[in-house]
């Protein structure tokens, strides 16, 4: 969007004067950091402040974390603007404008920015009037500020900086062994003075170190920096190609502007996306000609999924039709009945709960598709998931047949020793011949023929061989071949919601679609932190910075 900013300054012998500006960006920022685009000067506004940005055909203002703004004398986290509005952010005061002007040929939201000074002499007559013989009649405001301003100093600078020195100084020993046990040695100075500077409690991530603040502080009073956190984390990766992206690389400050500490069990990571957004807002700019990736403003305007590294149809080696398996008439199983299927009957989540389990053939297609292949042995069904298994467990199911004998079929098709007699072990040479030349033609015929290798081919794609008709096999099985390699989706927190909703599974006809659903989808639930309508989502929600999606400390323990 775009905003004209009128500065209007007042001078003490009346005269008003005017500055104007414009700022032109997706999310214009407003603060007392050097680098916002609405720089206000004043220690009451926070460095970054609030956010004005473009909703359509309204602008709209969000307070930036724990800030919160005044608009209209009411005070709110974020608001649609109208004209008139006025906007109040500490000592400043921004109003919108009756109209939209252009600048450059393009339409600009139009604010004026004034400042008030507080009224001294107000708060000097409220100190002077103050009558009797306490303290704040012989000090004054000017005094009673000094005061607490020492005391401060001597509370939190001086106090910490002597509990620190002097506990290293001393034997803490048995400190360190009562405070690890949970047990506050109680009137202890420097205990009570060294937690003056302690923020918060660490964060569950950190919880290991206990006490033992050297191990991520090296220096007393000194901030921890990148160096420090790779002592433990020295397997994290880049965020992105170091050779393509002059961003990635991780510098001193590098941890510091993602992830901060003391700050309560569940809040080690930053999740605004404005994080993101900074850098990936104008990725061709800044990634040295790499044309395919897209630039992401906010999630309202975020790319369509794409499954990277893979076609958009994939051979998986199955055949499997979903609208013939979800058919709302169902399925016969082997007991000839009807049954009606559902996604959940072959697609389970994993033990973790994020991704989606293989499908077994014995827990979820057994009960309709049958292996078994010989008359002469009804219970008998051949193995899955071995090609070679299931012939060599074919012909023994014959080599069984005929030792066994009494076979009552035509002579032609079942020598006399296995029709007649029902043990062979005393046969003679040419009879036991003969058997073992029935059981390799009948064994044979079964693996090349429609019980074999066409009962196999129902569900795989076969793989031939010219030289040897029995020597087929079927193309392995890949339960990986599809994965989302930048994000994460967590399935099991999507319960409440139907398999059918997202995955286009009863128009599918093939295993090798990929059934991904699109970005709208998603929108249709989940928005921007400010929408009220919809679930607050940020980037680092589905999106993992460091590649690889975990980082290894040297325990081996992975860091979550």
């Amino acid at each position: 969007m775009r905003v004209l900013l009128r500065i209007i300054r007042r001078q003490a012998i009346g005269d008003i004067t005017t500055q104007e500006s414009s700022h032109s960006a997706p999310i214009i920022r407003i603060g007392r950091g050097a680098d916002c685009d609405i720089h206000l000067p004043d220690a009451g506004i926070q460095l970054e402040h609030a956010t004005l940005e473009s909703r359509g055909d309204y602008a709209f203002i969000q307070a930036v974390g724990h800030a919160s703004i005044s608009v209209n004398e009411k005070v709110v986290d974020g608001i649609r603007l109208q004209v008139g509005d006025r906007i109040r952010l500490g000592l400043y005061e921004l109003k919108v404008q009756e109209s939209i002007e252009a600048v450059d040929g393009d339409e600009a939201l139009v604010l004026t920015c004034e400042r008030y000074e507080p009224d001294d002499a107000v708060l000097l007559g409220k100190a002077g009037t103050t009558t009797g013989s306490g303290v704040g009649a012989r000090l004054g405001m000017r005094g009673l500020s000094w005061a607490l301003g020492s005391l401060i100093f001597l509370i939190f600078f001086v106090w910490p900086i002597a509990a620190h020195y002097s506990a290293e100084s001393r034997d803490v020993g048995a400190l360190d062994t009562a405070m690890t046990a949970g047990h506050q040695p109680v009137g202890d100075w420097t205990t009570w003075g060294r937690s003056a500077w302690l923020t918060g409690a660490v964060s569950r991530s950190h919880a290991l170190f206990g006490d033992e603040c050297t191990s991520c502080h090296q220096k007393a009073f000194v901030p921890v920096n990148a160096t420090d956190c790779l002592t433990c984390h020295n397997n994290l990766q880049e965020h992105v190609r170091v050779e393509q992206f002059s961003f990635a690389s991780l510098d001193a400050t590098g941890c510091l502007q993602c992830h901060q500490e003391h700050e309560g069990n569940d809040q080690l990571v930053l999740n605004d996306s404005r994080l993101c957004v900074n850098c990936h807002q104008n990725l061709a700019a800044t990634s040295k000609g790499l044309v395919e990736v897209s630039d992401v403003v906010s999630f309202s305007q975020h790319p369509e999924f794409r499954v990277h590294g893979v076609k958009s149809n994939i051979d998986t080696g199955l055949k499997f039709p979903h609208n013939i398996h979800l058919d709302s008439k169902g399925v016969l199983n082997l007991k000839e009945e009807s049954q009606v299927l559902v996604c959940r009957d072959c697609h389970l989540v994993e033990k973790e709960g994020t991704k989606m389990a293989f499908p077994q053939f014995e827990e979820h297609c057994a009960a309709c598709h049958g292996l078994r292949f010989a008359f002469e042995a009804p219970d008998r069904s051949m193995p899955h998931g071995d090609v070679a298994k299931a012939k060599t467990f074919i012909r023994d199911t014959y080599a069984s047949v005929a030792v066994k004998g009494g076979l009552r079929l035509p002579i032609e098709e079942v020598p006399k020793a296995i029709r007649e007699r029902a043990k062979t072990l005393n046969s003679k040479e040419v009879e036991m011949a003969q058997a073992l030349a029935w059981v390799d033609k009948k064994s044979a015929s079964v693996i090349s023929g429609p019980f074999g290798k066409g009962q196999c081919a129902e569900c795989h794609t076969i793989i031939e061989n010219k030289d040897d008709p029995l020597a087929w096999d079927i193309v392995p099985v890949d339960p990986a071949v599809v994965s989302l390699t930048g994000a994460r989706f967590d399935h099991a927190l999507h319960r409440q919601v139907t398999c059918t909703a997202c995955h286009d599974a009863r128009e599918s006809t093939a295993a090798s679609d990929v059934l991904l659903p699109k970005i709208g989808k998603c929108q249709s639930c989940h928005g921007q932190p400010s929408a009220s309508h919809l679930l607050p989502t940020q980037c680092v929600d589905c999106h993992a910075f460091h590649q690889g999606h975990a980082s290894a400390v040297k325990t081996g323990e992975p860091t979550r």
